[in-house]
């Protein structure tokens, strides 16, 4: 059923008819097929969330990056960390997480998710205010800074974000991979900061719970942000200082792959304003699918894509149909900005194959909008 049909179906049906298109994760145990060469527990990591885990992880992670790579393991338990810096060849491989994303943040999912005899779950140490957890940032000369860091995987476990953290920060890196993650309760900013990156993929991933500031109301708060790198992109700010790509190197993202993920509230949050996109750098992307998706109730619209090329949105479940506050002109399940256009080929946005259910009083009542053109969502 295509987007421009919209009938009365429930949201179990809507979510069960594109589950088939996300893989089913590990249900806790370590990953198979894959060399574990650390288990964080084995090298001081405390799985009772009492004490700071975060030297006993990083050490982890920097002693199988100096070997060559391979997994490093977090068993279930509760972690309380500051920030990781991540390394080539690594897959960070934590118990549980999201089992069928797109079935959504339902009862068992949370039961499932927040149990930390499944799970491995990240908190923050409790003197934290705020900011992003894990770091990926490539400070080289400008002639070799599109080689990054490469080849890293974070799959499974629960960011348990409290409306505080943000998950992670990219930049200049290749080849990165977030499977079956869960992602709950976000603050009002960017779970996911990528910046100048090529080959990124997330996966099977379930975004529940979202903190809109409606007093202050910042409407450029994308969960993933796509954004180009410096002069325009900072990345973070770990040991007091901030990381950037070199100056005046203006790189896109490249390649970018969002499939079988939901993004909707939790119990206790509610829904993303902007699940994917950009607001407004001269080049955010080149190359983008966004396919297989659920999105529940977004605020602003679905997908911001703004100054992006070679894009496909297809085979996605959108669904508004509370009555809300339109929060600006241009709010639509697709919003277009900059140089982004219909068309095909490799400068076009395709939009096609998508479902949804729309509420007569929803504020997203267009599929996509380009200023000043505009593509009515019919209604039978």
């Amino acid at each position: 059923m295509k987007l421009a049909n919209v009938t009365a179906i429930s949201l179990a049906a809507l979510a069960s008819a594109v589950a088939h298109s996300a893989p089913a994760a590990n249900p806790g145990g370590a990953p198979a097929g894959k060399p574990v060469r650390a288990v964080v527990t084995k090298a001081g990591a405390d799985p009772t969330g009492r004490e700071d885990s975060t030297a006993a992880i990083q050490k982890c992670i920097d002693r199988v990056s100096e070997a060559g790579g391979g997994v490093v393991y977090v068993p279930p338990g509760e972690y309380r960390i500051r920030y990781l810096t991540l390394r080539p060849h690594i897959r960070l491989a934590m118990a549980g997480g999201a089992v069928r994303a797109t079935d959504g943040w339902t009862r068992e999912a949370a039961a499932l998710a927040m149990d930390p005899k499944r799970s491995a779950i990240i908190r923050s140490v409790e003197d934290r205010k705020g900011g992003w957890w894990i770091f990926l940032y490539n400070l080289v000369p400008p002639a070799d800074v599109r080689k990054g860091f490469s080849d890293i995987t974070v799959s499974g476990g629960v960011f348990d974000c409290q409306g505080r953290y943000l998950p992670a920060a990219f930049a200049c890196g290749r080849n990165i991979r977030f499977e079956n993650i869960v992602v709950k309760d976000l603050p009002n900013n960017h779970a996911f900061q990528i910046n100048g990156c090529r080959d990124v993929v997330f996966t099977n991933c379930l975004f529940a719970g979202y903190t809109f500031d409606k007093d202050h109301r910042i409407l450029t708060r994308e969960t993933i942000q796509l954004e180009q790198t410096s002069p325009y992109a900072i990345i973070g700010k770990p040991k007091g200082g901030p990381i950037t790509c070199p100056k005046n190197v203006a790189i896109p993202n490249g390649n970018v792959k969002v499939t079988g993920c939901w993004f909707g509230p939790s119990e206790r949050l509610g829904p993303h304003l902007i699940p994917l996109g950009h607001h407004g750098t001269p080049r955010s992307c080149n190359g983008l699918v966004f396919r297989g998706n659920v999105v529940v109730e977004p605020l602003y619209c679905a997908l911001r894509l703004a100054n992006v090329s070679d894009v496909l949105v297809e085979g996605n479940t959108f669904i508004s149909t509370r009555e809300t506050e339109r929060l600006a002109e241009d709010s639509a399940i697709v919003c277009l900005w900059g140089k982004a256009a219909l068309g095909k080929g490799e400068k076009g946005v395709t939009i096609r194959g998508n479902r949804g259910r729309l509420g007569p009083k929803s504020p997203l009542q267009k599929l996509w909008v380009s200023k000043p053109r505009t593509h009515e969502v019919k209604k039978e």
